[in-house]
């Protein structure tokens, strides 16, 4: 290939495009303006002794301008792939056009997208662009759910917190990162690091609000407010958005610091603002919090549904599990059976259902059915039953046994339930004791149900 590029020159036009060997390379140089690039790709292929094929592709793409000196011949077929929004590959016999890929194909778009910017970190390194494609390959880690090696690319674009802007951004979008996996001490790292190292207002302002959040979380409600005082002080608000902001960082502060009264004003400042931020979940989930600690069980509980229906996924799941406790401590039976009604298929069904149990003994509407002595009775008379139905009697006899008498109490008979039920029909009886211990705050002994190393 390097022997035909000594060889063989392709001109275009008086201002001309050359192919040429530079060391051990192919580069390219060229100066025009309004080329048509079907005819630039065959000159490329003459000039380094390749074949072109797909070059229909190129046929009727708009014009493109040339200003290149010494560019390699593969970094120039690549940026006529990009301008053609069509595809290149290269080897030793021909120069191939390719359809570009399809726009719905996620997946294969951002491993395109990564094998550019690795391109870019490769020819590049050490450089200001080489930290930008260290960021991009950290965003597309974390498309694909691989936080870890997301944080590893920010880690190494922010390299000495120097001023230059991917550095930044690494450090914001690992903050941002970690206060999502509630990593508050490294969110709060990072965030320093982006303070002293910016010169940005807006920057500055971002930095500060996340670092009282972070020592919100961490209980340090005090030292949170007390930044965020200095906040307002050296940068005064510039807006109603700036207003809701502040207002969202000082409720946090305020719960941390044990002053959930104040804590609700807040919130309601917020809504004031615009109505929109109290129907979010995160504000709803704040509110619900703060009642809790006002000893106001069913307004806590009513909040936190009301986040539930705001919220998805395992945080969802969570606001009604805490709807359910609240509301059975409140001592309303009826809407722990309503939560109960929303939160099945979910990942707490499970727990939200025993405190449903609970809920039904309570109001008379389950004596016959989930009562201790019953039950035990049912669970003598079992082999007259398929092992479906067996299933679900162990899991309201764990249930029952949890409640009058503790987790290991049901332990028992759970292990005697699992060894003579099929492995998919046991699953809900081991779920049942996990549970049960969890309600008593046995996390060890819950995680080797979970685990299956017990009962």
């Amino acid at each position: 290939m390097i022997g035909s590029a000594l060889l063989l020159v392709a001109v275009i036009g008086a201002d001309g495009l050359t192919v040429r060997a530079s060391g051990s390379d192919i580069v390219v140089d060229a100066e025009r303006v309004g080329v048509e690039p079907i005819e630039v790709a065959r000159a490329l292929a003459a000039g380094a002794g390749l074949v072109l094929r797909g070059e229909d592709l190129l046929a009727g793409r708009p014009r493109v301008d040339l200003d290149l000196s010494g560019r390699p011949l593969r970094e120039v077929l690549g940026y006529l792939a990009l301008a053609t929004r069509t595809l290149v590959d290269v080897d030793a016999q021909a120069i191939t056009f390719l359809p570009a890929r399809d726009p719905t194909d996620v997946e294969e778009l951002i491993l395109d997208a990564e094998a550019a910017w690795i391109a870019l970190i490769r020819e590049f390194p050490s450089t200001e662009a080489a930290r930008v494609a260290r960021v991009e390959l950290g965003r597309a880690q974390e498309l694909r759910g691989h936080e870890d090696a997301a944080l590893v690319h920010y880690e190494i674009a922010a390299g000495d917190a120097s001023e230059s802007p991917a550095s930044l951004d690494a450090l914001a979008a690992a903050a941002e990162l970690m206060i999502r996996r509630g990593e508050w001490a490294g969110a709060l790292h990072k965030l320093s690091r982006l303070a002293q190292g910016s010169s940005e207002e807006a920057e500055q302002i971002r930095a500060r609000l996340g670092i009282a959040r972070c020592l919100a979380e961490q209980g340090r409600g005090t030292e949170a407010l007390a930044l965020l005082e200095v906040v307002d002080v050296s940068y005064p608000v510039r807006g109603p958005t700036d207003v809701a902001a502040r207002a969202l960082a000082r409720t946090r502060a305020l719960l941390a610091a044990g002053r959930p009264a104040d804590a609700l004003h807040e919130l309601d400042r917020r809504a004031g603002i615009d109505p929109r931020h109290g129907e979010r979940s995160e504000d709803l989930g704040l509110r619900a919090r703060a009642l809790q600690e006002l000893n106001a069980p069913l307004e806590a509980a009513r909040a936190w549904l009301a986040c539930s229906t705001a919220a998805k996924g395992a945080e969802r799941d969570d606001a009604l599990a805490s709807a359910a406790r609240l509301a059975a401590a409140g001592g309303d039976d009826l809407a722990v059976l309503f939560v109960e009604r929303l939160a099945r298929g979910g990942g707490r069904h499970e727990e939200i259902a025993l405190a449903a149990d609970r809920a039904r003994v309570r109001l008379g509407l389950a004596a016959l059915e989930l009562d201790l002595p019953r039950l035990e009775q049912r669970w003598s008379a079992r082999a007259r039953v398929g092992s479906k139905e067996r299933a679900q009697l162990a899991r309201d006899l764990v249930r029952a046994l949890a409640r009058e008498h503790g987790a290991a109490a049901a332990a028992s008979l759970a292990r005697a339930a699992i060894e003579e039920l099929p492995a998919g029909d046991a699953r809900t009886v081991r779920t049942a004791l996990a549970v049960a211990y969890e309600n008593e705050g046995a996390w060890e002994q819950a995680a080797l149900v979970w685990g299956g190393a017990q009962p």
